[in-house]
């Protein structure tokens, strides 16, 4: 497989991941927030705050630690 190929596809697999996680998290989250916070609108306000969250920050930190450069040594 081509650099390219592995990139785009690994690529795809963290914007899935991204999106199931956010989809999962969000149906139990609202109901709990809008109890913790009392009003909807800053139910959803929390919300859309947890789901950037896990989309920019922890989901790809995840991805990124999964890294494992190419060995330089030849045998």
């Amino acid at each position: 497989m081509s650099p390219t190929v592995v990139f785009l596809s690994d690529l795809t697999l963290a914007v899935l991941v991204c999106t199931g996680v956010v989809f999962y998290v969000a149906k139990h989250l609202r109901l709990l927030l809008i109890e913790l916070r009392g009003t909807t609108e800053r139910a959803n306000f929390w919300l859309a705050f947890s789901n950037v969250s896990l989309v920019l920050v922890l989901v790809p930190t995840i991805f990124a630690l999964d890294d494992r450069p190419e060995s330089e040594l030849t045998s």
